[in-house]
């Protein structure tokens, strides 16, 4: 009997890849580029499907930025040692290939959205208050020190700057993932 495996993707007509989607047409085009149109022809699916699951390109937007976080979760779970889990807690979002400029791309398009979106910035400040439990968390286990917050800060403010200047070409990916390993390395000194 052949061994079943499942699906790395959704299937085409979920509401998942529809809002995978939206990732595309943000890269190629913007923000301003999204509408139920322009997500459909790019799920090719129906415009009527992405409104179904969709009613508003608000929510169509909102359900494509928790995507994005579950999905930077998810891959964050697979993580074996707590440095490693540090080092990529801090280092993921460092665009290192042309997917990962992508989703950098789209992650700060999501950005500037929530400068005026309180949804938008409701959902980024989760997930960057989850990443500095986590960091924090993580920092204390590793270097002894009960009260961590502030370093986890630190080195988040370094990694999201290291990551905007390797996604405009400033400094080479590399360089900007060497950085992050030294400034960790400083912080459990």
């Amino acid at each position: 009997m052949a061994e079943r495996t499942t699906r790395a993707t959704p299937s085409a007509r979920s509401p998942g890849h529809i809002a995978e989607s939206v990732w595309a047409v943000i890269a190629e085009r913007g923000v301003a580029g999204v509408s139920m149109r322009s997500v459909a022809a790019q799920a090719r699916v129906s415009t009527g499907l992405v409104q179904h699951y969709f009613s508003t390109r608000e929510n169509l937007l909102h359900a494509s930025m928790d995507l994005m976080v579950a999905r930077a979760a998810t891959q964050y779970r697979r993580v074996e040692s707590p440095r490693e889990a540090l080092e990529h807690a801090l280092s993921h979002a460092v665009p290192a290939s042309d997917a990962a400029r992508r989703g950098a791309a789209v992650w700060h398009a999501f950005l500037a959205l929530s400068t005026t979106d309180a949804r938008a910035a409701d959902i980024l400040a989760r997930a960057k208050t989850n990443q500095e439990r986590e960091v924090a968390g993580l920092l204390a286990e590793l270097s002894g020190r009960p009260d961590s917050v502030l370093g986890a800060r630190c080195l988040i403010a370094l990694a999201d700057g290291l990551a905007a200047r390797a996604l405009i070409a400033d400094l080479d990916p590399a360089e900007c993932l060497e950085l992050i390993r030294d400034a960790i390395a400083a912080q459990l000194r």
